[in-house]
């Protein structure tokens, strides 16, 4: 579906708008255009349909000035209505103008033309792939045509992002018959190249576009692709912080002494090469936050990571394209491939049929090709916002199932400073402040790409491109709430899942405190200005600093986040009242079928989850093995 010619013009009018010329980038307009619909040609139809709307509203703010359209007006006068959208009182008017921008943004600052002349380096076009290795044969493409597929397996595994994967690894090298599904591509290092816009828009969930709905919008990426959101993730490596452990037990009655995760919390770390990161890859960012940190009298350190060998391109969230991140694709998926798994790609799962003597699945391809798998178990690792809406279809019916959620909500500001940092050749996640975490803000960065940094400043018009032609100067670093809000799981048109979630006040009155720490982290790090995530807040002066926020109490919707870790829709306890699956991620009433993804998580971490995550599914693989092997 393509934009009407008025919505064409629209955009272009905006785009003139709102990114004029600068010393180094090119004015948007016509150009910015055509490369918007270039990219909605590989996006849902929705998506098109709602940026036309959003195109009209614009268009209706002329007609209150005698204008048929936002093209006829002088681009003086469209700038400030466009600034009048953007600085609204109304929170759904701010966030309209929000999602256009970010999709002119992406359109502009994604151009590859355009970054070319950005003071960036430039991602490669090409990357040489290795030879294709001998298990490569095993993997089965279900989008290209070919006749339907019937298989009996010990195990099918429903997803292969950290979870999954790690399961399929264990069962695979205890000699049972492993069976993967995975409704994402198998990207390999020849398609991490390009644009990091494009390579967003296929590697992850709906384009990159998913997000909450409730009292606040919040971006809530996630992976998917072989390999899941370890693909796309920063890959830091951290294990359950023992005071989150200690709450599972006196608060929610699971049975886990922190010795009963050692042995698995190892073996994963073995698996992915966790280690610290040198001082190349932690780059002049990691000095900044570090001194800023000494000043504050805080606990800072490098974060451990899966990444050896790693060159510091800074391209972690679009795929590692030197292949250096050990994420479930390289670390994971290959060894249970190598010892006898197969799996299938692009095959959705439509149909899973628990029964008496195991369990029945059918997957389709884009092409009408179908798996039809039968299986003694099955372990469901489609993510928390997918599984359980898989489980609910498969007739699993359980209080909490799709209750629960929690995201992990995240803050970021970007930091200018009179000196050269270029935080787009650096880990974006490499330092992190330890002092903070059992008091539930984990801060740890999110340096981006030029095009990232683009859509995250909420700035549009000459001060945005003054900016931006200042990239190599800026530095985005940001922290993460361990959420005492809840969330659910909606199952919405075409069955595909809609988190709602409300921000709870206990968690704004976190924000306000960890925005404070921020933007003082920055400060005495050495920035000259800040541009925080407040609306109404676009830029702040180092020397006022945290004491913008002085006399002012934050709402929600004052605050532009994201979010990284959905966890907890189908929790594991002990209680069967309150839990979903039991402390081995079986269902109760369903023994063959068990989850083994973030869904299982009980609470929020205050951590990145792909270790735990990891190492659960290791656990109940290995006791799923003992069963198997045992009654065979």
């Amino acid at each position: 579906m393509r934009l009407s010619s008025r919505a064409h013009d629209g955009v272009a009018a905006c785009a003139e708008a709102s990114f004029p010329r600068g010393n180094l980038l090119p004015a948007g307009g016509e150009a910015t255009a055509l490369a918007l619909e270039r990219a909605l040609e590989q996006l849902p139809r929705g998506v098109t349909v709602a940026l036309t709307a959003l195109i009209g509203a614009a268009d209706l703010l002329a007609l209150r000035h005698g204008k048929t359209s936002l093209a006829s007006l002088p681009v003086s006068r469209r700038f400030d209505l466009l600034e009048a959208w953007r600085t609204s009182s109304a929170y759904p008017v701010r966030s309209a103008h929000r999602l256009l921008m970010i999709a002119l943004k992406a359109a502009h600052y994604g151009n590859p033309s355009v970054v070319a002349v950005s003071p960036c380096r430039r991602p490669a076009d090409t990357i040489e792939e290795p030879p294709a290795p001998p298990w490569k044969s095993q993997v089965v493409d279900l989008s290209l045509a070919g006749g339907d597929e019937s298989l009996e397996a010990d195990v099918a595994i429903v997803g292969s992002g950290a979870g999954g994967a790690a399961a399929a690894r264990v069962l695979a090298s205890a000699g049972l018959a492993v069976v993967m599904i995975e409704a994402g591509a198998f990207y390999t290092r020849s398609d991490f190249v390009g644009s990091v816009i494009a390579r967003a828009a296929k590697m992850y969930s709906r384009m990159g576009l998913q997000g909450t709905v409730g009292n606040v919008s919040i971006l809530l990426p996630t992976g998917c692709a072989v390999g899941g959101t370890t693909v796309i993730n920063a890959g830091t490596c951290l294990r359950t912080p023992p005071w989150v452990l200690r709450h599972w037990r006196e608060e929610h009655r699971i049975p886990l002494a922190d010795s009963d995760l050692e042995p698995y919390f190892a073996r994963v770390e073995g698996w992915l090469e966790v280690q610290h990161p040198g001082p190349k890859e932690l780059g002049m960012q990691a000095q900044v936050i570090a001194r800023g940190a000494d000043a504050l009298g805080i606990a800072h350190g490098p974060l451990l990571r899966n990444a050896p060998g790693c060159d510091g391109q800074g391209l972690c969230f679009f795929g590692c394209p030197t292949g250096a991140k050990r994420s479930a694709d390289i670390a994971l998926v290959p060894a249970a491939l190598s010892s006898g798994a197969m799996l299938f790609t692009r095959a959705a799962v439509d149909v899973i049929e628990p029964g008496a003597d195991g369990v029945k699945l059918t997957a389709r391809g884009k092409s009408g090709r179908k798996l039809h798998v039968r299986a003694r178990a099955a372990m469901i690792a489609a993510g928390a916002l997918v599984t359980p809406l898989l489980l609910a279809r498969a007739g699993v019916r359980h209080p909490y199932l799709g209750k629960n959620l929690s995201i992990h909500p995240a803050a970021a500001a970007i930091g200018l400073f009179p000196f050269d940092i270029h935080q787009e050749q650096a880990i974006p996640q490499g330092y992190g402040l330890e002092g903070l975490r059992e008091q539930g803000l984990l801060f740890e960065g999110g340096a981006t790409p030029f095009a990232a940094t683009a859509l995250a400043l909420n700035l549009h018009g000459p001060r945005l491109v003054e900016v931006l032609e200042q990239h190599p100067r800026l530095l985005t670093y940001g922290f993460n709430v361990r959420d005492t809000s809840r969330g659910r799981v909606l199952r919405g048109p075409g069955g595909e899942p809609i988190p709602y979630y409300n921000l709870g006040d206990d968690d704004v009155r976190q924000f306000q405190f960890g925005l404070r720490i921020l933007l003082d982290l920055l400060a005495r790090g050495g920035a000259t200005s800040i541009f925080p995530p407040i609306d109404g807040v676009d830029e702040v002066s180092a020397a006022v600093a945290s004491r913008a926020l002085d006399g002012r109490a934050l709402a929600a919707t004052d605050l532009d986040l994201s979010a990284y870790h959905p966890l907890g829709t189908s929790r594991m306890g002990s209680d069967p009242l309150r839990s979903v699956v039991d402390m081995d991620l079986r269902l109760r009433d369903v023994p063959s079928l068990l989850v083994c993804d973030g869904s299982v998580v009980p609470t929020s971490m205050g951590a990145n989850p792909q270790v735990t995550i990891m190492a659960l599914a290791a656990r109940a693989a290995e006791k799923l093995a003992t069963r198997l092997l045992g009654a065979a």
